[in-house]
């Protein structure tokens, strides 16, 4: 049964909220929060919006101070949190101190790094590989990495730089001024030795196509990090899917922007879900305030 909020909301509630809730008290909670699209405007410092962290956080400082405020709420009833992105490392790091710099006494948990190849404990500032990462496979995308670049390139996308394990493209902009990495996927799959491909994972998100190695990605990675714990979790493209389906997660929250298989997701009520009226960041925080009244 849906829950539709006063507008002034700008949040619409969908799926047993209240059980949501509980299970997350009875049984502790981590909250995982995708970054593009959600967290930040989609595709920064990447070819097509070279916009840079620094600008965007200038753009932003008063949806940024809210985030603040609503993490150290959220911190303050025990849950834990942390990132769940497909962006690597150097530029995970440069974000989670421009959104919770340490100063500020708030500092993120394990977040999930490169899609799921990298573990990163931001309380103790240490990366790590899990140990679901297939060995084998990892290897085959390092001795074929270029062949795989040169691929992508011919396909029209460029190279996401800063990746340590994975390979990322971002698809060029359409006339409507949003990437077709759908499109792009499929047609780069196409060109991949079906050999290759076969022992490779390859997810897309709003703005970029991922390359992982089997046995990795963004749920498999969830299920090691989070333990006992149950899971809200904040997505926005389809590579969030297979975690937001998944059974440790109680409450999904998505942000106007979200692609319409998510949004789809969260309103059919399978899980407690949040879905805001307004994007990204804005939309997240009206989401977490919204939570944050119904938690404590």
């Amino acid at each position: 049964m849906n829950e539709i909020l006063n507008t002034k909301e700008m949040v619409e509630s969908f799926g047993n909220l209240k059980s949501g809730i509980e299970d997350l008290k009875n049984n502790g909670g981590y909250l995982l929060m995708d970054v593009d699209g959600c967290l930040i405007e989609g595709g920064l410092e990447t070819v097509g919006n070279q916009k840079m962290l620094d600008e965007w956080s200038l753009e932003n400082k008063e949806h940024i101070e809210l985030f603040r405020r609503n993490m150290a709420s959220l911190k303050g009833v025990g849950l834990k949190m942390g990132l769940s992105t497909g962006r690597g490392l150097d530029f995970s790091k440069r974000l989670i101190e421009i959104l919770l710099p340490k100063k500020n006494g708030i500092i993120l948990d394990k977040s999930i790094i490169e899609g799921g190849l990298i573990i990163y404990d931001g309380l103790i500032g240490i990366e790590e590989i899990p140990s679901c990462v297939d060995e084998e496979s990892a290897n085959l995308l390092r001795n074929n990495r270029d062949k795989i670049i040169d691929l992508g390139v011919s396909c029209g996308g460029a190279v996401e730089e800063g990746k340590v394990l994975g390979v990322s493209f971002n698809p060029p902009i359409g006339l409507n001024g949003k990437r077709d990495t759908d499109t792009f996927k499929e047609l780069l799959k196409k060109r991949i030795d079906k050999d290759l491909i076969n022992r490779l994972v390859i997810t897309n998100s709003s703005t970029a196509v991922d390359i992982t190695p089997v046995g990795v990605d963004k749920m498999t990675a969830m299920e090691s990090l989070v333990g006992g714990f149950n899971v809200i979790y904040l997505g926005d493209g389809k590579n969030d899917e297979s975690s937001m389906r998944n059974t440790r997660v109680k409450i999904n929250l998505a942000p106007a922007n979200s692609h319409e298989v998510i949004k789809n997701l969260v309103s059919s009520g399978q899980t407690a879900g949040l879905l805001s009226r307004e994007p990204e960041l804005k939309g997240v925080n009206q989401m977490l305030g919204f939570l944050i009244k119904k938690i404590k």
